[in-house]
């Protein structure tokens, strides 16, 4: 017998895929696999307390990693959050306070989509309010591609970089029925895609919603 937390837990994945399977069977993969979408030209970050996102990733005060940058010695955590709103593809900072000894008022900012913390007095950290999307390529269907997303985009709009549309473009999400719209160029990278509002009982699924373009490079 199947204990009863596994067995829901094979149920729920049974009943994700019902609904967006298509994403996965009889797909591969895209020209890039991921990206993180940032829904507004504003950046805006989740703020969190005494809570360090660099650590083990840095070397030492002052010094870069291959993923995390030093950019400067700050009086406060606002301007340590500019720095990386300022900077392309910053998805986090972490400002160091007075408690954090020789990193004190040291502001450094991530540029990939790992987020790990540690609890750590004085220090505030920023995680850039935005959604991780995946990509598959349908193997049937050579100019189908599938966006699946982590989370529901802010706003209801997901900013896309890499599709390029055309002319002849549909947007559609698996298990729903209504529209979705978006704006983009024929023949230009980047589309911006008008999710529908819904409520919870509305939505195909519970989590890792899926889009599916059409006519799509």
């Amino acid at each position: 017998r199947v204990p009863n937390i596994q067995a829901d837990r094979l149920l729920a994945i049974g009943a994700w895929l019902k609904v967006n399977g298509e994403a996965i069977y009889n797909t591969t993969k895209y020209k890039v696999p991921e990206e993180i979408s940032v829904s507004s030209t504003v950046r805006k970050f989740i703020l969190y307390q005494n809570t360090n996102s660099v650590y083990g990733d840095v070397p030492g005060p002052k010094e870069n990693s291959s993923t995390v940058k030093f950019v400067g010695s700050f009086p406060n955590y606002e301007q340590c959050m500019q720095a990386c709103q300022e900077t392309p593809h910053c998805t986090a900072f972490t400002w160091a306070g007075e408690a954090a000894g020789s990193y004190a008022g040291e502001c450094f900012i991530r540029f990939d989509s790992v987020w790990t913390t540690v609890n750590q007095g004085g220090c505030v950290s920023g995680k850039l309010a935005s959604t991780t999307v995946r990509y598959t390529k349908s193997k049937l269907l050579n100019d189908t591609v599938y966006v699946i997303m982590n989370s529901w985009p802010i706003g209801n709009t997901l900013n896309l970089t890499k599709p390029v549309p055309s002319a002849a473009t549909t947007v559609s999400m698996l298990g729903y029925s209504g529209n979705v719209t978006f704006t983009g160029t024929p023949g230009q990278a980047g589309m911006m895609i008008h999710l529908p509002v819904l409520t919870v009982n509305e939505l195909p699924c519970q989590y890792q919603w899926s889009l599916r373009l059409c006519s799509i490079a």
